[in-house]
């Protein structure tokens, strides 16, 4: 059979040097030599087409594919680094094509040169939004540079496009599970109080599966326990957004309530370290979202004593023993403030401020009937 096409490979050569002129000489002779697979000699053949007649698209079609064809046989004998050559002419003859792009990020995935082939990826989803197959292709990428978060949301998006798509079901199960098997070993390991790795661990699952609210939940109770406030305060504002700030959702709830009492916490560590006027901030967050738990109020009103504002301290005292009438820890800081106002009248009996905090402290005496 080769030498048939031998024999009409002659006929050409003949034809060719009385009508040098008539392209389907060329075109066909070019066809006997993919049929030998000699590569080079049909392209050089259907380049002699596309400049005879560039106005014609089915020559550059056909040379674009005799591109694609030896970079195949190329790929298929390991050389990649030669098939992405040819690959990346026929992508550059026809864009449109995208079997010739994939090829080449096969190439450039065989050859290991995975950051060109997720630029070449991420170049074609400029251009083809709606396609499928280069969201699922990028997700393995970004599966295999460990950007577990950024795979999640392109299997997302495919799924989205083709919600029966096989293969991006299979990954995201895959991704549903490593995620769930994550924060199992982060239960684990926090329950034998091994904080720090359980940490890790529910931090796993996040990248993997960063839907689940559930799981900022954990890590902010961790980061809590752990003394990082400010790190259990960003995950508990992110189950906020991830449920959609929904108040009615138990999810929510749970970390309103988290959050609330890290604002607490840290400003009690605030306070300990002398730093009133942070503290202050924090609780009033902490109120903003709780006005009925009696000791924000009694946490934010020594606060506001140690920052001598008094008439602060005293509203929030106040306020907190209307909540609890009986509470003897609110009646003791209210006895030690008459303490110290009784003192500094009696070192400046001309204050105004003092007069004024007196009459909230003693409401309905005199300050005559008091010092007696």
């Amino acid at each position: 059979e080769d030498g048939q096409h031998y024999k009409a490979i002659a006929c050409f050569n003949k034809a060719i040097s009385l009508k040098p002129e008539l392209i389907k000489y060329y075109t066909a002779r070019g066809e006997s030599f993919l049929q030998i697979c000699d590569f080079q000699s049909a392209i050089l053949n259907f380049k002699k087409a596309c400049i005879l007649d560039p106005e014609n698209d089915e020559y550059y079609s056909r040379l674009a594919f005799i591109y694609f064809f030896q970079g195949q046989c190329l790929f298929d004998e390991k050389l990649y680094k030669e098939a992405l050559e040819s690959f990346s002419r026929a992508a550059e003859m026809k864009p449109e094509v995208i079997g010739y792009h994939t090829r080449s990020v096969a190439c450039l995935s065989a050859l290991q040169r995975h950051g060109e082939c997720l630029a070449l990826v991420n170049k074609r989803l400029e251009e083809e939004s709606t396609n499928t197959d280069l969201y699922i292709m990028r997700a393995r990428l970004h599966e295999l540079f460990r950007n577990s978060t950024l795979c999640y949301y392109d299997v997302k998006d495919a799924l989205v496009l083709s919600p029966d798509n096989e293969e991006a079901k299979t990954l995201m199960n895959s991704l549903h599970k490593r995620a769930n098997d994550s924060k199992l070993q982060a239960e684990q390991l926090f329950l034998v109080g091994k904080v720090k790795e359980a940490l890790t661990k529910i931090s796993i699952a996040i990248e993997t599966n960063p839907s689940i609210p559930e799981y900022h939940v954990f890590r902010g109770a961790l980061h809590r326990k752990h003394a990082d406030f400010n790190a259990a305060i960003d995950d508990f504002l992110l189950v906020m957004d991830k449920t959609d700030h929904d108040e009615s959702h138990p999810t929510y709830k749970h970390a309103q309530r988290q959050l609330l009492l890290s604002y607490n916490d840290f400003a009690v560590e605030c306070f300990g370290k002398g730093y009133y006027d942070e503290a202050i901030v924090l609780l009033n967050k902490a109120v903003q979202g709780e006005k009925n738990e009696k000791g924000l109020y009694i946490n934010r009103g020594d606060c506001f004593f140690r920052a001598n504002e008094l008439h602060f301290a005293l509203a929030d005292y106040q306020q907190a023993l209307e909540m609890d009438p009986a509470s003897q820890a609110i009646r003791s800081r209210l006895d030690g403030a008459r303490e110290d106002v009784l003192k500094c009248l009696y070192l400046e009996p001309d204050s105004k401020e003092v007069v004024s905090i007196f009459s909230r402290l003693f409401p309905g005496r005199s300050i005559s009937d008091v010092t007696k």
